[in-house]
């Protein structure tokens, strides 16, 4: 199942969740920009943005997203420690969109899984900026999906419908509509007050 099934279905069964993509990577990371993991509330895992630390680190971040419903940007940066304990092989450093993942977006969502299924091009333009927060798919030859969009921003993003890499511009980030990777669930990120973030029940 791709990320974007499982957001679907954990809409239309009334849940929520949190989406982090990676918007931006500079020098070596385990992933690059695109990669996508989804936070489902019940703390399972769907997708992957390198594993280790900066995915629980991102896991501490939604918790914040769950409670406030405002979408951040944070950069994320893998310290030569890091690199040593887990035995990685990168120590480059990462801006991921962190955003909740909200009702009103459920027919969204369901057009972009549709237009990813059957190959169609577009954008999804996403528009941040303190607690402001809209996502809109454009296509070509098709009326805009999501939340509102004027027509004069909406000719100037035509000409990015050919990007195949996310575009992070202030407080826009633009993403290319691209074939889903599908994925099972990874596992629960737990936190006990006796201990710090644990990863349990990996499968």
């Amino acid at each position: 199942m791709s990320i974007c099934e499982t957001i679907v279905t954990v809409l239309t069964q009334g849940r929520q969740g949190v989406l982090a993509t990676i918007v931006r990577r500079i020098g070596a990371a385990p992933r690059d920009a695109g990669a996508k993991i989804f936070i489902e509330e019940s703390g399972e895992l769907f997708g992957t943005i390198g594993g280790g630390c900066v995915e629980a680190e991102t896991w501490r971040e939604a918790q914040m997203i769950f409670e406030l419903d405002i979408p951040k940007l944070f950069h994320y940066a893998m310290n030569g420690q890091q690199v040593e304990d887990e035995g990685m092989l990168c120590s480059g450093s990462l801006d991921i969109f962190m955003e909740p993942v909200l009702a009103r977006h459920k027919k969204l969502y369901e057009s972009i899984l549709l237009a990813e299924r059957r190959g169609k091009s577009g954008i999804v333009v996403t528009r941040f900026e303190g607690s402001s927060y809209a996502k809109t798919l454009i296509r070509t030859n098709a009326a805009p999906t999501g939340d509102e969009i004027d027509q004069e921003t909406i000719a100037q993003l035509k000409d990015r419908l050919n990007e195949r890499k996310p575009c992070l511009l202030d407080g826009l980030i633009i993403e290319p509509l691209m074939p889903s990777e599908t994925y099972k669930p990874v596992g629960l990120y737990r936190t006990s007050p006796l201990s710090s973030l644990r990863f349990l029940d990996f499968l």
